[in-house]
């Protein structure tokens, strides 16, 4: 998921702010537009009492009524979602949405054993490997992708990702070479194919082990555990969309571990979503937290960057 795409604030920017050309379309067929041009997405409702609705309540009530199917959008995703964070609704039910959201965080930011760890991964990833066959590429790859072109395919844009971070972590032949929430197992597999390292990954997931262990027929290895139980010494370790995971209080101590694990002068690569600098819990993040990383939390680039300079890094 984008940072936009979870804090759908008015940006201040006034050639951002201008509403797009959207519609609406009925159930009995009749379209209602709004603004000059092609309408950039379609919001699909029931009835115009569904949509008035749709319009005043929160984000996260939104979010809600969307995954459960009582509306769909056509067209630009991001922009409707934007355009719903723009709507003005009640003062009241945005602080007390706001209120829970940080009560959760508050509540979420104990200490997370393994079992609930494992529980949350599990939420999430053992959806089923069909599930996530129907949206990512033929390797697997989760998280972010570089599109060079318009054009470029997903297939394309993962496999320049992989090497995207390969190359960051200056991967040679014979390095030790750990994937720290390892997913499906595509960037192990690619780091050992390609780069000759000697690669490991490591997941919560057993959806995601069990797929990784048949496909890496040898080239590689993956184990089914807890980043906080790894005991061995890897000369390049890399972390891309686990870090959400983990939670503001716990960055301390995540950083801390890959330092252990890290050999001297080995490279870390870190890679996750940060929310902006002010930005507050909220409706959205109340969404996420409950749906998306379970047990996670965004947090800022300065409180990254703070706890692993904390842990020794540079």
């Amino acid at each position: 998921m984008r940072p936009q795409l979870c804090e759908p604030d008015r940006p201040t920017d006034p050639a951002r702010s201008t509403e797009p050309a959207w519609s609406v379309l009925f159930s009995d067929g009749i379209e209602r537009r709004s603004g000059d041009g092609i309408p950039r997405f379609t919001f699909r409702v029931p009835t115009k009492n569904v949509f008035e609705r749709l319009l005043a309540t929160d984000v996260y009530s939104a979010a809600i009524a969307f995954v459960r199917g009582e509306f769909d959008v056509e067209g630009d995703l991001a922009a409707a979602i934007r355009f719903k964070g723009w709507q003005p609704h009640s003062g009241l039910r945005k602080h007390l949405i706001g209120a829970i959201a940080r009560c959760a965080a508050a509540l979420q930011s104990g200490f997370q054993s393994r079992a609930q760890a494992a529980r949350h991964i599990r939420f999430h990833y053992d959806r089923s490997n069909e599930f996530y066959r129907l949206f990512l590429d033929p390797r697997m790859v989760y998280s972010c992708a570089y599109f060079h072109s318009p054009d470029t395919t997903l297939e394309d844009a993962q496999v320049a990702k992989l090497n995207h971070i390969c190359r960051k972590l200056d991967l040679r032949p014979a390095d030790r070479f750990l994937d720290v929430g390892c997913g499906w197992g595509a960037l192990i597999e690619h780091a050992a194919a390609q780069y000759g390292a000697e690669a490991t990954g490591c997941t919560l997931s057993r959806a995601q082990y069990t797929y990784a262990t048949t496909r890496l027929d040898g080239r590689a290895r993956v184990l089914e555990c807890d980043y906080r139980d790894l005991a061995a010494c890897y000369d390049k370790i890399a972390s891309v969309g686990m870090f959400e995971h983990v939670g503001r209080r716990h960055a301390p101590q995540y950083f801390r571990k890959m330092a252990d694990l890290l050999a001297p002068d080995g490279l870390f690569l870190n890679h996750a979503i940060a929310r902006p600098q002010g930005v507050r819990d909220d409706a959205a993040s109340l969404f996420l937290r409950r749906y998306i990383f379970p047990g996670g939390q965004f947090i800022h680039l300065y409180e990254t960057i703070r706890a692993a300079e904390d842990a020794g890094f540079e």
